[in-house]
């Protein structure tokens, strides 16, 4: 693996270009790029050529991957870990706190980060010519932290398609060396319901209950979603408001045929989609 570091002061015309984020002025930003070998020469679309992460001062992390091939629904998920520093001032490449996940697929737009337990929505841009993108999350609890690098760059889908070594940006201390235990590959389970009744305001409660392990999960209707964090031993409720055309044909009718997709998304980045058909009824 090649890497190359770099530290300075950005303004705003390098900034956009590297960041893509418009109305940046000046920030201080420390940035990291590495090269990744050829691993899967017949799944070019599922393995990495080049990772460019950068972060400044002013509460913003951008991660840009370039593939071997075109970018495409099977490129699978992309997750990786912010590293900063703890209270005494140690990197906390164990156990860090921000996190960023997305599909690399073009048509699934943006995804969710974490910072400290807080979620944040990403924003996310193909390149012009299909072999990469980036991800980039802002917001202002991720400013002026003490960063140290990123950590378990991949993408999967079911299974690690290709997981990038930590790397670290200037100033910081390597990375200790990572567990080579066997990755996770194992999707989480989950009981998925539909209550019959629709509630106040054309909303339909959907349950996911019983998961195996914490998981983020996304919940679509005809088209509305929504999205939670399920934990094992507790169930999350969502509702999901039908589309102004629905409501209307449920007043009418008084009941409604639905399709309701729920995606599950672990830690360690394996999927599941559950599905249900159910008839919901009109509050009477």
């Amino acid at each position: 693996m090649t890497v190359g570091l770099r530290r300075r002061r950005l303004g705003l015309v390098a900034l956009v270009a590297l960041l893509g984020a418009p109305g940046v002025a000046r920030a201080d930003q420390v940035s990291a790029e590495a090269a990744d070998p050829r691993e899967r020469p017949s799944e070019p679309s599922r393995d990495v050529e080049r990772l460019v992460t950068a972060y400044d001062s002013a509460g913003t992390w951008t991660i840009a991957l370039r593939l071997f091939g075109p970018v495409d629904a099977g490129s699978g998920f992309l997750r990786a870990d912010l590293v900063d520093r703890d209270a005494g001032g140690a990197c906390k490449w164990e156990a860090p706190s921000i996190s960023i996940g997305a599909y690399a697929d073009p048509a699934e737009r943006g995804g969710r980060g974490y910072v400290d337990g807080h979620p944040v929505d990403l924003s996310k841009r193909a390149d012009e010519d299909g072999r990469g993108f980036s991800v980039a999350m802002s917001d202002p609890a991720l400013a002026n932290r003490a960063v140290c690098g990123v950590a378990r760059v991949s993408l999967s889908a079911g299974e690690p398609f290709d997981t990038l070594p930590d790397l670290a940006f200037p100033g910081a201390p390597a990375p200790p060396p990572r567990d080579e235990s066997p990755a996770d590959t194992t999707a989480p389970t989950a009981a998925l319901k539909v209550a019959r009744t629709v509630r106040r305001g054309g909303r339909v409660r959907v349950t996911v209950s019983g998961a195996s392990e914490a998981a983020a999960v996304r919940v679509a209707i005809r088209g509305r979603r929504a999205e939670g964090r399920v934990r094992p031993g507790r169930a999350l409720r969502l509702s999901v408001r039908l589309r102004p055309s629905d409501r209307r044909r449920l007043g009418r009718r008084g009941k409604l045929k639905l399709r309701v997709v729920a995606s599950l998304r672990d830690e360690a980045g394996n999927t599941v989609t559950l599905r249900r058909r159910a008839t919901v009824r009109r509050r009477s």
